[in-house]
């Protein structure tokens, strides 16, 4: 053996000791001859014959060798016990920690720790305080006032304690061995650990086990910590937008139902006396349609927020679309401004017309503020390959450098006096542009600067048909329908009852749904005109019941609420149309004439 060693300490960066029991040697001789071999050199080795001529020292070093053999024996077996004992705390660890990578929420952790942690370290009593909350209890009895024992455990120092030593704090916990162990990320408490035993002691072993959960369980609750954080901004936004929609829907009905008899009256002023009051006429429905787009501008602020805009597209022609879109701004713009339009014929684009017109209607509005009569401005459009674009230009006040990146942002406006003779809110330009995008379309501004000017350009994609719009079908004009108009405003009813009877129909009015459907099985209607908030029977109650009628009328929702789920609703319950209020005498018209076509 000792030559061996000699041997590898010449091929190796070895070091060998000697290492032996005083209480193996017989005597004090033996101990003497074996110190002899030992002590003259950093290793044992042999010298030769030496058995034969001192069989003491051959016993000592004997000894020595069956000495070193039982430690290494001894040494691989607890290496061997430590390797099974070490591959079996990462089975371990591996099981906990891929359970503990399901569990998203505190419930899914707490239900985790108890269930899976507690039983693979061998605790009969768990507790787990996350975020000021006892998330899990085991094996305890829980304690009346669980918030204030959930604060007070949130600042129990790190433990590990017999029953004999338990503080206050814990003793409730039980058992013969407690654990309080916090559960530490990024150097911060997050939230505390309750094991319970009961045995005295843990092994070094599993000590260290329950230290690497410990490890793995502080990272989890810190995910799902903000998991629930995100939860809970996600539906605080969400009650936020439900309660915003909701007072925008109110707000749109309540601004709508004063609207709606004042232009109906102005309406039925006209078909009664054309010739007189035209200017005062016109003042008031230019500021009625004005407070009409603010109101729609507003709720279109919120489905461009929440991205619930959606498109009824067709084939479109679009000098139809931008004539029909200057004349309606015509209608609103204080100033006669003088508008340019070259538009070639038969450029067919894939809109929503009403959306596209809205577009169009806004910025013809936002040029005109900029500029004046004796400037003008210039609406164009051309095609390019398959494209389209338009192009609205003024040569009034133009926009800022400074303003122009930011001209599309929500509620941003180029400067304006004191008096604010330009008006509006700033969300018109952000509207227009998102109905563009979602037309698969590009809405850019330019400018050189204050005085010079600007230019929008809208960029569309080109209808690719041979199909125009010569060939789109027009509806037939009929007149003289039967028609019941049900609304508890008795001013919007009677002025809408009155225009309607000067276009030829043969009208009839009700101020409630249960007074209406008395009246229509008397007296059957063909168009049925309804409020939808009706006292008693509401408007959809209304629309079922009418349908039940052995000549169904069509039926038309006029209502204050117009939002998408209002409409959705309003065809689910049997209403052909749905208008929402100030309604246009034209619109209503337009309506019958469409469905007395279809009949």
């Amino acid at each position: 053996i000792e030559r061996w060693w000699n041997k590898q300490l010449e091929e190796l960066p070895l070091e060998v000791h000697c290492g032996y029991r005083v209480a193996s040697f017989d005597d004090a001789s033996s101990i003497s001859d074996f110190r002899t071999v030992c002590d003259s050199h950093g290793h044992v080795f042999a010298r030769g014959q030496i058995g034969a001529q001192n069989p003491s020292r051959l016993a000592a070093e004997l000894q020595q060798v069956s000495s070193i053999l039982e430690s290494e024996s001894a040494r691989r077996v607890a290496a061997e016990t430590a390797a099974v004992g070490s591959r079996e705390h990462l089975i371990i660890l591996q099981r906990i920690t891929s359970a503990l990578g399901e569990a998203v929420t505190f419930d899914n952790l707490g239900a985790t720790v108890t269930a899976e942690l507690a039983p693979a370290v061998d605790a009969t009593r768990v507790g787990l305080v996350i975020a000021g909350q006892l998330i899990a209890l085991r094996g305890i009895e829980t304690p009346d006032d669980t918030s204030s024992l959930a604060h007070v455990l949130e600042h129990v120092p790190a433990q590990w304690s017999v029953r004999s030593e338990l503080s206050q704090e814990i003793a409730w916990v039980g058992g013969e061995l407690v654990a309080v162990l916090p559960l530490v990320f990024a150097h911060d408490r997050i939230g505390t650990l309750l094991l319970g035993f009961e045995r005295p002691a843990l092994s070094i072993a599993e000590r260290a086990l329950v230290d690497d959960l410990v490890r793995q369980l502080s990272l989890t609750v810190e995910r799902a910590r903000v998991y629930e954080q995100a939860t809970a901004d996600r539906q605080r936004a969400e009650s936020a937008s439900a309660a915003r929609d909701q007072f925008l829907a109110m707000l749109g009905h309540e601004l709508r139902n004063p609207l709606s008899p004042m232009l109906s009256a102005t309406q039925l002023m006209a078909l009664r006396a054309p010739d007189q009051l035209v200017k005062e006429r016109a003042t008031i429905e230019r500021s009625v349609t004005h407070m009409i787009r603010l109101v729609d501008d507003l709720l279109d602020v919120s489905h461009i927020v929440r991205g619930d805009i959606t498109l009824a597209r067709e084939p479109s022609d679009l000098a139809a679309l931008i004539a029909a879109a200057v004349e309606t701004a015509r209608g609103v713009m204080e100033e006669r401004v003088p508008i340019a339009i070259a538009i070639p014929q038969s450029l067919i684009v894939d809109v929503d017309p009403a959306r596209m017109q809205q577009v169009l209607v806004n910025l013809v509005i936002n040029a005109a503020k900029s500029t004046n009569e004796q400037d003008g401005i210039e609406v164009d459009a051309r095609a390019h390959g398959e494209s389209v674009e338009i192009v609205v230009r003024d040569h009034g006040t133009g926009i800022d450098a400074a303003v122009l990146p930011h001209i599309f942002d929500l509620f941003v406006q180029g400067k304006q006096r004191v008096h604010r003779t330009k008006g509006g809110l700033g969300v018109g330009l952000p509207i227009a542009r998102s109905i563009v995008e979602l037309h698969d379309g590009t809405l850019t501004a330019a400018s050189e600067g204050e005085g010079c000017g600007s230019t929008f350009t809208i960029r569309l994609p080109r209808w690719q048909s041979e199909r125009t719009t010569d060939q789109m079908d027009v509806p037939a004009v009929a007149t003289g329908r039967r028609i019941i108009v049900v609304d508890d405003n008795e001013d919007a009813a009677w002025l809408l009852a009155e225009a309607l009877r000067l276009l030829g129909h043969d009208v009839r009015v009700a101020y409630d749904g249960i007074t209406a459907l008395e009246l229509a099985n008397t007296w059957p209607p063909e168009i049925a005109l309804l409020d939808i908030g009706l006292p008693g029977m509401n408007g959809f109650e209304l629309c079922r019941e009418l349908g039940k009628l052995s000549s169904r009328p069509y039926c038309i929702a006029v209502s204050g609420y117009g939002q998408p789920k209002d409409r959705a609703q309003a065809r689910e319950a049997g209403f052909d149309a749905h208008f929402v209020k100030p309604v246009d005498l034209r619109d209503v018209q337009a309506a019958i004439e469409a469905l007395s076509t279809s009949n």
